[in-house]
């Protein structure tokens, strides 16, 4: 509800909408023993609410972590995938190579250092500043108010438990190395990126070398916008997407 909070309506008088919070994340429980749904197992999760809900093909959109999960149903559930759509996703984007990888690294590595910054409300704030380029009182309340849920319902916790490989960059890019990179030229799936060309997580050029590695796959780049594209550009986001999606 957070990311897609202006884009869901936007989007309803168009197409069918399905936005679940993943495993653990927002208002989804959790597991039973408190465990850390990663990335390389939410696309199953994903995949049984839609088959619960009797979707056999779907455009699939994902931002952020979510592009890694949206590209790796594309690959496990070819037949599933009519559409697929990333944004702004350094976890699908693959890397640079050598000195280029070492400014997005390092934005990482000081954005998403859950065991130290987001002791309080205010170091998570400080924490999440460079992801919006146009951040506004409404947002950071929201920020503030997804901040305490985390807290109160030990999703925070859950996080900072998860496995070293969520926090090592090497043991990170790895997952994507193995089962993301080697298939992309396989993915039949129209295939649109949208990317905020200040974020600094994820610069333009690896979105412009993930969009090389897809077969047809169309690049659009939003100015003035950092890793929250359909917060800092909300019209022209939605824009896009239902051009992507309608199309």
């Amino acid at each position: 509800m957070a990311t897609w909070r202006d884009t869901i309506a936007a989007l309803a008088p168009y197409a069918r909408v399905i936005a679940p919070d993943n495993v653990g994340f927002g208002n989804s429980d959790g597991l039973p023993d408190g465990g850390y749904v990663d990335r390389t197992r939410r696309g199953a999760y994903i995949k049984a609410l839609l088959n619960e809900l009797g979707v056999e093909r779907a455009t699939l959109v994902g931002h952020s972590e979510g592009g890694f999960v949206a590209l790796r149903m594309a690959i496990e559930y070819p037949e599933l995938s009519q559409n697929l759509i990333i944004v702004s996703s350094g976890s699908a984007a693959p890397v640079l190579g050598g000195a280029l990888d070492d400014g997005w690294r390092a934005a990482g590595r000081s954005i998403y250092d859950y065991s130290a910054g987001a002791e309080t409300v205010e170091g998570f704030l400080e924490m999440n500043a460079p992801l919006v380029h146009n951040s506004t009182p409404a947002i950071k309340a929201m920020l503030s108010r997804n901040y305490h849920l985390a807290v109160e319902r030990g999703q925070l916790d859950m996080f900072r438990r998860s496995a070293a490989e969520e926090s090592d960059f090497a043991a990170y890019m790895a997952k994507q190395t193995e089962l993301i990179d080697p298939f992309l030229a396989g993915i039949d799936a129209r295939t649109w990126l949208i990317w905020g060309a200040q974020d600094p997580t994820a610069p333009t050029e690896r979105a412009i070398k993930l969009a090389r590695l897809i077969p047809g796959a169309d690049l659009c780049v939003l100015s003035k916008a950092s890793h929250m594209v359909m917060w800092d550009r909300t019209e022209a986001f939605n824009a896009v997407l239902r051009c992507c999606v309608t199309s």
